[in-house]
């Protein structure tokens, strides 16, 4: 099985108001699924938490919530730090990445979101 590690990164900047964002991402189509993704946060806006949710046009494959679902501590085996999640990669198909929060940013939100895909 071929394995790829796929990476976008979120930036909002410092004074973005509350509310709820899309950024959006095409997962690389040489690959059939995205069975895991882990976030790695950056910097935190300088607000209590922030929520993130994935779906595309079709499917919900996260509702959103609290960021640490999905952060997981190095402290564990690489394999295990991914949250376990099935999205087929689709030609031509963008899938949404929405970050939520619920206080004004006071400096730069910025995390990365990466995506583990596989092809048979």
């Amino acid at each position: 099985m071929k394995t790829k590690y796929q990476t976008v990164i979120i930036k909002k900047a410092s004074g973005t108001e509350k509310s709820r964002y899309t950024d959006a991402i095409e997962l690389d189509t040489h690959f059939e699924i995205c069975d895991g993704v882990q976030i790695h946060q950056i910097t935190n806006g300088g607000i209590t938490f922030y929520a993130v949710g994935l779906e595309d046009k079709s499917n919900n494959y996260q509702n959103i919530t609290h960021v640490d679902d999905f952060v997981c501590s190095t402290s564990v085996p690489i394999n295990m730090r991914y949250k376990e999640i099935s999205i087929p990669v689709i030609s031509g198909e963008k899938l949404e990445i929405k970050t939520e929060f619920y206080e004004n940013l006071t400096a730069d939100l910025e995390y990365h979101v990466v995506f583990r895909l596989r092809k048979k």
